[in-house]
């Protein structure tokens, strides 16, 4: 019998690392209150339903992006919103830190030359944010199913 030591490839799975911040994706967003129709129909906040689309019509909360996250990114920082696979954990990464895998490989990543600059300016976007965390920065590797 064989036996297999090392990394076995999955073709349901891909890897990633990346040189980052794990921030709580909840303080990515804020709650707002919308109506529950968009139509321009007069008098339609007393209806009970809309007379154009027939939905009911009531205020719903909705999730907003805080206004500094624009485009999956803060500042010059890309956000990967991992809420598909994990509850509730965000990663701020560092540009050209992020490499992702799905083939069985190694590969070098090339080391960011100025880390120790874009790791201060990185903690100063996320200090003012109220989402800095020592502890939280650094290199992040993980597997998900595609």
């Amino acid at each position: 019998m064989k036996k297999r030591i090392g990394f076995v490839s999955n073709s349901s799975t891909s890897s990633f690392i990346m040189i980052g911040l794990k921030i709580d994706r909840n303080k990515l967003y804020t709650t707002s209150e919308k109506r529950s129709c968009d139509c321009d129909v007069p008098g339609i906040e007393e209806a009970a339903f809309c007379s154009s689309c027939g939905v009911k019509v009531k205020m719903i909360e909705t999730e907003v992006p805080i206004p500094e996250y624009v485009d999956y990114k803060i500042g010059k920082f890309e956000i990967q919103d991992e809420r598909e696979y994990s509850d509730g954990d965000a990663y701020a990464i560092i540009p050209g830190s992020d490499e992702t895998s799905s083939d069985y490989c190694m590969q070098k990543i090339d080391i960011v030359e100025n880390l120790t600059e874009l790791k201060a300016e990185m903690k100063k976007t996320f200090e003012e944010l109220e989402m800095w965390n020592e502890k939280e920065f650094g290199i992040w590797f993980g597997v998900r199913s595609d």
